[in-house]
């Protein structure tokens, strides 16, 4: 009876301290490779979000992302031990000769973006491309939740659909008027294509606050804004290319301001 409830209890033990393993804070580097292997691996942006979801950080953590097209709907969110020491930033693997491709097709209205950013503190992308392969609903990049913190966007590529609609369900990047954000900085990365390049509402009752849009290239956009910085209370725009679509007989706007605006270059 004694060895029974020994080896009882061992196994109880052992299934805890495996639980403990499973669902460890993460920290340090990992990779996204669908070949990969290994604990520190994840096949998919999808298994990795989980995994942040599930774990949290106690560190900073960086995913070193495998060049390849990756065909799903990513959505990024806030994770429990993110700060700012405790990072999370999505980056090109250094062996990449291309940068890794992320790409969707949405089919409605609610889920009209390959990239979502729904409440995010202290993320980073850099070296990525980002696109849609969508037609009616073509969003690449959509803000939702209540407010997006802390986001850096460096080298990447954001390619939208081939447009003549005025729509902003084709829009690059789109944010309603319940969304704000506090520190986003986007530079030296290429806008290709859609309706709007950056088509952010923004609220005279919640201001965003330190917006950052520098060195980047606005290409072929087809109406409305490239820019748009909306109810922020501060802004420094400087030093891009912006060019709209040469057979577009839509007025648009390279920069546009409105609302409560200081500190703006």
């Amino acid at each position: 009876m004694k060895k029974r409830t020994t080896s009882l209890f061992l196994s109880f033990l052992a299934m805890i301290m495996m639980s403990l393993t499973s669902f460890a804070q993460l920290s340090g580097s990992y990779t996204i490779d669908p070949n990969g292997t290994g604990t520190n691996n994840y096949t998919s942006f999808s298994a990795a979000t989980s995994a942040l979801s599930t774990s949290g950080v106690n560190g900073a953590v960086t995913f070193y992302v495998k060049q390849g097209t990756y065909t799903e709907q990513v959505s990024l969110g806030a994770y429990t031990g993110a700060s700012s020491t405790n990072t999370i930033s999505f980056e090109s693997d250094p062996t990449n000769t291309t940068n890794p491709v992320i790409t969707y097709a949405p089919t409605a209205s609610a889920t009209n973006y390959t990239l979502e950013l729904n409440n995010v503190n202290y993320i980073s992308l850099e070296g990525l491309t980002i696109e849609t392969s969508g037609s009616t609903y073509a969003r690449v990049v959509s803000m939702a939740g209540s407010s997006n913190n802390c986001l850096t966007i460096d080298n990447c590529v954001f390619n939208g659909t081939t447009t003549t609609s005025t729509s902003t369900f084709r829009a690059i990047w789109y944010a309603s008027s319940s969304v704000t954000h506090d520190s986003l900085t986007i530079e030296n990365s290429t806008f290709n294509d859609g309706s709007y390049c950056m088509y952010a509402l923004g609220s005279s009752s919640n201001l965003s606050s330190n917006f950052v849009f520098r060195n980047n290239d606005v290409i072929d956009f087809r109406n409305g804004y490239a820019v748009s910085a909306r109810y922020c209370s501060s802004a420094d725009i400087y030093n891009n290319k912006i060019s709209q679509n040469s057979t577009s007989s839509s007025n648009a706007y390279g920069i546009y301001y409105y609302g409560s605006m200081t500190n703006t270059n």
